[in-house]
């Protein structure tokens, strides 16, 4: 059953401990000249906080957002991606905090789904980035239909959001939608469709039709938690790793375990 109704937003800050050294701002003034020794140093250079008190299901989320802020910002200079991609690319090293809302349901007695919506903002309040979580036990339990519904109310939700800021060039660059490993087949088609994923550049720049005219990322989460664990779960214990599905890159080592794949630093839930 659905979780019943509580506080379910939280805001996480991305801090950097040393302004004046290599950071991920540094990366920007000449792309083409940094390493992966420079990336290392700037990625090294960054703490996202996280809340004390946050709930024993956060780590989904928590995947997301050290995916974004890192490993996607040095698999797209990596893979040259970032010439695809410069608007999401660009945008992340001006994230100051993260806000995750726990999607929910119903108009009267609402209840809690095993989804967030993330959104990566600046200092100013400016949504550069967007995000969508789906837990394992939402692909397993509630099913595609409802997994899709969720997703297109999203996006209208992102409309809404980019008309507010309508003028601002820089609103909702990237998109990354997250799920449980395996991605679900049925949900990678729609967006393979949707960003014109036949055509060679379609399934590169991976762009939603206007007027969103973003940037598309599908993400999927590997963890060892025991989903029946509920609030007993040893947080100490959980760990997840995640990697870019769509657009599909070549690859950084052929190890076989998921937690070795593209993007699969490990996620250590403290």
């Amino acid at each position: 059953m659905p979780e019943a109704l509580k506080p379910n937003t939280s805001t996480i800050k991305i801090i950097y401990p040393d302004r004046e050294a290599y950071n991920l701002s540094s990366v920007l003034q000449a792309p083409r000249q940094v390493t992966r020794q420079d990336l290392e140093a700037a990625v090294a250079n960054l703490q996202i906080d996280y809340p004390l008190d946050m709930a024993s299901d956060f780590h989904w989320p928590m995947s997301l957002i050290e995916f974004v802020i890192k490993d996607y910002f040095v698999q797209c200079h990596q893979s040259g991606l970032y010439n695809r991609h410069k608007r999401p690319f660009e945008s992340i090293p001006k994230v100051d905090h993260v806000t995750v809302k726990q999607v929910d349901r119903g108009m009267m007695d609402k209840v809690l789904l095993p989804a967030w919506q993330l959104t990566f903002l600046s200092a100013r309040q400016e949504p550069y980035l967007s995000g969508l979580v789906f837990s394992s036990a939402f692909v397993k339990r509630r099913g595609y239909d409802e997994m899709l519904n969720t997703v297109k109310d999203y996006f209208i939700q992102l409309q809404r959001v980019k008309a507010k800021f309508a003028g601002h060039p820089a609103i909702v660059n990237g998109v990354f939608i997250a799920c449980g490993a395996p991605f679900p087949e049925q949900l990678l088609a729609h967006f393979y469709k949707l960003t014109d994923g036949d055509d060679a550049l379609g399934r590169v720049e991976t762009l939603h039709p206007d007027p969103l005219a973003c940037h598309i990322n599908l993400v999927e989460i590997f963890g060892d938690e025991d989903e029946d664990a509920g609030e007993n779960l040893d947080q100490e214990a959980v760990n997840f790793s995640a990697r870019l599905v769509y657009p599909a890159l070549k690859p950084l080592n052929k190890q076989s375990d998921p937690n070795q794949r593209q993007g699969g630093a490990r996620l250590r839930v403290q």
